[in-house]
């Protein structure tokens, strides 16, 4: 990430982001954001909600791995947990070098996800399961209906693997802010569903391209 969207996000958050110039012997956030400037915005929603949820939470690393965002923390709770790893599911979503709708790129053994300028293998990937919804889910753009995929995707992981009940999502467009309502979840589906809902209303819901708030630069 370049050095002046790191020192953003560090003077935004200090307290989260205390040991960011610490010793490596304590702390890997020493090495920075290990990723690029494609998720500042994402890494920006982490941050909010995991400052709001807990004050005492501190970040230990921030990377990309296997080609998506891993974002560890502590101390943790389902709610942060939660949030780490929708991050984690939505990532796979965004361009790690410029924010667009990206799919899986394989390059020389490598996982990354990329969008159409920067992945050569984008239309090879083009199937993914949206393109089977005509276009939207529950009348919404096109970027807001994968993020939600991905959502309920992540949800129905959650319940398996806990054995809980399934969570039913709704989800609707109401004067251009997306709202979701989560029934039968617990903290961490709430997590879950903070962390999509943040960022969907950051992005512009078809181009998913981050809309720069007023008298923020973003790079």
């Amino acid at each position: 990430m370049k050095p002046e969207l790191d020192e953003q996000l560090f003077r935004k958050y200090p307290a989260l982001y205390c040991d960011r110039h610490a010793d490596p012997k304590i702390t890997l956030m020493c090495f920075g954001f290990e990723c690029g400037d494609g998720w500042y915005t994402l890494i920006d929603v982490v941050s909010e909600l995991m400052t709001k949820h807990n004050s005492e939470i501190t970040a230990i690393q921030v990377k990309e791995k296997f080609g998506t965002l891993r974002y560890y923390h502590g101390p943790v709770d389902d709610y942060s947990i939660a949030v780490e790893q929708a991050a984690e599911f939505l990532s796979s979503l965004i361009c790690e070098i410029c924010s667009a709708p990206a799919r899986r790129n394989y390059d020389s053994g490598w996982i990354s996800f990329l969008c159409k300028e920067h992945n050569n293998n984008y239309f090879a990937e083009e199937n993914s399961s949206i393109n089977s919804l005509n276009n939207s889910m529950f009348d919404l753009g096109y970027f807001w209906s994968e993020m939600l995929l991905k959502l309920i995707e992540l949800c129905t992981l959650h319940a398996q693997q806990n054995e809980t009940p399934p969570v039913l999502i709704d989800a609707n467009n109401i004067h251009g802010k997306l709202f979701i309502t989560a029934v039968g979840g617990d903290d961490f589906i709430k997590g879950a569903v903070d962390l999509f809902v943040a960022y969907a209303n950051r992005v512009d819901e078809c181009t998913g391209l981050p809309i720069e708030p007023k008298g923020e630069k973003l790079g």
